[in-house]
Parts: C-alpha cells; sequence; structure tokens
C-alpha cells in the first residue's frame, strides 16, 4: 500500500514483484494522484472488501506494463512505470546518440539534451513536459529532448505499439547514464559504445488494485 501522491506510489512500486499494489491519495486537495486510486473517502471500503482467498478479488486489478532496459545484453533488473531517460553524465554536454527503433531498424543520429522513453501511463509526465504527444495505447513512445541535429529517418518523438523496442547506443563524449523513473537512487552510469536497448516487460507488470 502507497500512502502519498504518485511520487510516493513510484517510490513504492518498484519494490513489487508479484504483489498487489493498493495506491491512496493522503492530500487528494492539493495532489492529482494520478496513479492512485483511493482517498480517505473509500479506502475503508476496500479495507474491509479485501479477500486473498476469493478468485473473484484475485482477478481484480489493472496490469499496467512496465519498462525494463538491458545494457550490452545484460538487464538492469529494473522497471520504470513511467519513463527510461538517457543522457549525458555531465548535463552542461551534448549527448550525441545513435537511436534505432526495432523491429523496422529505422535508425538516427541525434544531438541534444539526451532522450525520454516512456510507457502510455508515463506520456503524460516527463515524455509530455519534453514535448511528447500523450499516448494511451499500450505502448512505447520516445521524445529526443531538445534535438538541435538529428541525421536518419527517424522523428524527434514518435509512438509504437508493445512489441517494439528502442535502442540507444551513447557516442563521443562523457559516459551517459541511464534513469528509471526519474530515481536518483535508480541512475546507472554507462560508457561510450555501450548498447542500451528498452522496451515493455512482458512476465513483470504491476498490478494496481481498482
Amino acid at each position: 500500500m502507497s500512502l502519498g501522491g504518485d511520487g510516493t506510489f513510484l517510490n513504492s512500486a518498484k519494490y513489487a514483484v508479484d504483489q498487489r499494489v493498493i495506491g491512496v491519495n493522503t492530500n487528494p486537495k492539493k495532489s492529482v494522484g494520478f496513479m492512485t486510486r483511493f482517498s480517505d473517502k473509500n479506502i475503508e471500503q476496500l479495507l474491509r472488501q479485501l479477500d486473498f482467498a476469493n478468485p473473484s478479488f484475485n482477478n481484480n486489478y489493472e496490469c499496467w506494463r512496465r519498462l525494463s532496459a538491458k545494457i550490452d545484453g545484460v538487464d538492469f533488473n529494473q522497471y520504470a512505470i513511467n519513463e527510461v531517460f538517457i543522457g549525458n553524465l555531465n548535463i552542461t554536454q551534448t549527448s550525441h546518440l545513435d537511436v534505432m527503433q526495432k523491429p523496422s531498424m529505422r535508425k538516427s543520429f541525434v544531438r541534444g539534451n539526451g532522450i525520454v522513453i516512456s510507457t502510455n501511463i508515463g506520456s503524460n509526465a516527463f515524455y509530455k513536459s519534453a514535448g511528447g504527444t500523450p499516448f494511451s495505447i499500450n505502448g512505447v513512445g520516445y521524445v529526443m529532448v531538445l534535438p538541435y541535429s538529428i541525421e536518419g529517418n527517424l522523428s524527434s518523438s514518435e509512438i509504437y505499439d508493445a512489441s517494439s523496442t528502442i535502442e540507444v547506443i551513447p557516442k563521443r563524449g562523457s559516459d551517459s547514464y541511464v534513469s528509471f523513473d526519474c530515481d536518483e537512487k535508480r541512475q546507472f552510469n554507462v560508457k561510450q559504445g555501450s548498447v542500451i536497448e528498452v522496451g515493455l516487460d512482458t512476465n513483470n507488470c504491476l498490478k494496481v488494485l481498482r
């Protein structure tokens, strides 16, 4: 059970593997609470109805697909409900990124501040602020953050279905980092030339109680 707003929900959900998650907005007057379905007005009713032995209760959840990522074929063992960000470790320097969409294998070379790869759940968060268009399909979208040069056949922002993956290779300059849900505790440094592949995880969805 997460008690707080969306930030608390994201921080709590990273520990969930097969558990069902309850999001409770403790301050609905000030917090939008997009991810939190319950408040002091209906949480008591929910708690009274909890029955883990009841088959109908076991199916009373939404399955939110999360992003996972690999570096050079090795899994990070981290999941993102909203987004994965890849950018230069030195924020004063430009990110130089080879970006490829699979399975089409369309590719571009990008100079800019980085790339945000988002789920449909997170498409109203960082992804939208960076210039992406929110989407509702169960898929994956990306947006280049402040790109000043794109060479190739990908645009600065695109949306794909759930089977697609985005491959990013940092080139030139300083090392880069990969961040999961903008969590500073889940920020990983990567070397130039490393192959980072991001897509929706097929086995570990987040089970959110309705």
